[in-house]
């Protein structure tokens, strides 16, 4: 039956064939039916209040049209460009085609997207990962304090617990209001919770309890002046706000791009800043773990790993990019 105001698979709609092609002619060698296929059925134009351009949107989905997905905050509902490209990775590594990542293409990729320098981006699993990665990556002693929030998930919170309890660092969580009166209200709690002690602070950018969205920014700036690390669990802007982490420079960045950027399970991320790049000890140790001269990209060398999670990420990327996320923030 037809469904009122949506477009069946196979009508054309009014689609700009090249101004879409164009965005996404980067990845036309990585995985050419996927593009070609959604080429077909995405529509280019359309406003945040267009229903039939997201009715053309929600039709690149694999989820029954009789469902409605609400939980992107856990996972993510990859739209089938991104299940393409894994199986099309996938199939050209079982058919012999040399494997191995573009990195530079994938850094370049997520860096633009981010706002972040490519050369400080690292790919775990996901967010726990990566926070595992930073505080068992840092030279944390005895009588250092950690500072947290008591809105912190446990992928974010149960490293630095790990931490106090192997090195005897102290860990110490504050409360924020709920609900907030405003932004100036958390930053003037976060900031009064620093103690003389306060090494590290961790906090979520987005919190999953509230889905409060912490002054991430100027708490920043605050660390700066106070030689505090700040180190963000961001689970879960990406995808959901359009970012900019070059203009706020936090020291690391914590992600989950398979919850709001659509991302396939196992695409997490990890931004460092610069002078941290050669200073993180690796918590995984392969060729190059010790040779600085390659930076952040010390702590990619995993051993054999998944690739097809990165041809999915860069086309989670390049079907955000295709949205904009200047409507999906709308």
């Amino acid at each position: 039956m037809r469904t009122p105001g949506r477009p069946h698979r196979g009508e054309t709609p009014a689609i700009e064939r090249r101004a879409f092609l164009s965005l996404l002619g980067g990845t036309a060698l990585v995985w050419p039916r996927t593009l070609e296929a959604l080429s077909r059925n995405l529509q280019v134009g359309g406003g945040p209040d267009d229903e039939s351009y997201w009715a053309f949107v929600r039709d690149q989905f694999l989820i029954p049209p009789d469902r409605i997905y609400l939980n992107n905050g856990t996972l993510g509902p990859s739209p089938a460009v991104v299940v393409d490209a894994v199986a099309e990775h996938a199939r050209r590594v079982a058919s012999t085609f040399p494997p191995g990542v573009d990195w530079d293409d994938l850094k370049s990729s997520v860096g633009s997207f981010l706002g972040a320098e490519p050369e400080g981006l690292v790919f775990p699993r996901n967010t726990t990962e990566a926070m595992s990665f930073v505080a068992q990556g840092l030279e944390l002693e005895a009588g250092d304090e950690i500072l947290t929030s008591d809105h912190e998930h446990i992928g974010g919170l149960c490293p630095w617990q790990l931490v106090s309890r192997r090195r005897g660092s102290k860990l110490r969580t504050f409360s924020l209001p709920v609900p907030p009166r405003s932004s100036e209200e958390l930053l003037d709690v976060i900031e009064g919770a620093i103690s003389r002690d306060t090494r590290v602070l961790s906090l979520s950018h987005v919190t999953f309890t509230t889905g409060a969205r912490l002054p991430v920014e100027e708490v920043a700036r605050s660390c700066r002046e106070r030689g505090i690390l700040f180190v963000v669990d961001g689970a879960h802007p990406p995808g959901m706000l359009a970012l900019d982490l070059s203009s706020w420079q936090p020291d690391f960045y914590a992600s989950s791009p398979h919850k709001w950027l659509l991302a396939p399970q196992g695409s997490g991320l990890l931004y460092l800043g610069a002078e941290w790049r050669t200073r993180l000890w690796p918590s995984l140790a392969s060729g190059g773990w010790d040779d600085l001269e390659l930076g952040a990209q010390r702590l990619n060398h995993l051993g054999t790993f998944d690739e097809s999670r990165m041809a999915g990420l860069l086309a989670a990327v390049e079907f955000m990019n295709t949205l904009g996320m200047d409507r999906v923030e709308a």
